[in-house]
């Protein structure tokens, strides 16, 4: 952009990972980056193998077109975007889009993303973010995780079990329904891929 200076953005992605900023391959998409006052500049693009179908904005496009603020914030805070306002969609499928950030009084960023032609992608009038520290990045425990735990031969006193094949089709369920996952495929298949189906 005319009278923009351009932001060192080479090694970006290990810098924000010594900041707590664990970024994978599909989410590193800065590519380049320019400061203008109270504006910041970016191209952002995903990797060509992904695919954008499914999603207004790819939420890996959309992370990455906020880096170059992180990139310029010089400083070893890190902040996640909390609270967004009035964000409109204007298209969908970009795979690359160039980015204008402003900075707000009273913090936060307003957004504008377009595509490479220049046309409308995505504006959000302001995102504001919340520090965190890198310990609290690394530390969160998962809200779901699967967890495979092995039953007795037979069932506890007191605990009704029934099979799987032998529930009701209406009608409330048992406290605990056993599903036999080795007769759901052949020896060696997918038993997980083969649990979630059912």
């Amino acid at each position: 952009p005319a009278g923009a200076e351009a932001l060192p953005v080479d090694g970006a992605y290990e810098r924000m990972a010594e900041a707590g900023f664990g970024y994978g391959p599909v989410f590193r998409g800065l590519r380049a980056a320019w400061r203008r006052g109270d504006e910041l500049f970016a191209e952002v693009a995903l990797p060509e193998d992904v695919e954008t179908d499914g999603f207004g904005v790819h939420p890996a496009l959309l992370d990455a077109a906020m880096h170059a603020a992180i990139v310029d914030a010089g400083s070893d805070d890190t902040v996640v975007p909390f609270a967004w306002t009035g964000a409109a969609l204007r298209a969908v499928g970009a795979s690359s889009v160039r980015v204008r950030l402003l900075r707000l009084d009273g913090g936060g960023l307003r957004l504008d993303l377009a595509d490479p032609a220049g046309d409308p992608v995505l504006t959000v009038a302001s995102v504001k973010g919340r520090a965190v520290s890198a310990e609290q990045l690394g530390s969160a425990d998962p809200l779901y995780a699967v967890e495979w735990s092995e039953l007795p031969a037979a069932p506890a006193a007191g605990t009704e079990w029934t099979a799987w094949d032998a529930l009701p089709a209406e009608g409330p369920a048992p406290e605990t329904v056993v599903l036999d996952c080795a007769t759901l495929v052949a020896p060696g298949g997918d038993v997980p891929a083969a649990v979630r189906e059912v």
